[in-house]
């Protein structure tokens, strides 16, 4: 039943649950670009860095069970992308 009271273990905080091959994901470099998805129960978020002033990053997918947000899957790209790398 929708109450419209924050469910347990809502929000998620990614910087302390999304990790990828050892990295973790770290939102002071990150912004949530894309739309999100609604797949088989797993709300997904795309993230990139930001235009001009985003230190080193990585492209995140991050993936969150909506009735187990304690359960979140995250993969990253493997490459750094760093601020200033853009193409002319």
């Amino acid at each position: 039943m929708n109450t419209g009271a924050t469910n347990p273990n809502w929000p998620v905080d990614v910087n302390t649950t999304a990790t990828y091959n050892g990295m973790t994901f770290d939102s002071f470099v990150q912004e949530e670009r894309g739309g999100l998805a609604l797949v088989n129960g797993i709300v997904y978020v795309s993230y990139s860095g930001y235009v001009g002033g985003c230190l080193n990053y990585h492209g995140w997918v991050v993936g969150v069970d909506i009735n187990n947000p304690t359960n979140v899957h995250a993969w990253t790209t493997t490459a750094v992308a760093a601020s200033g790398d853009m193409a002319a």
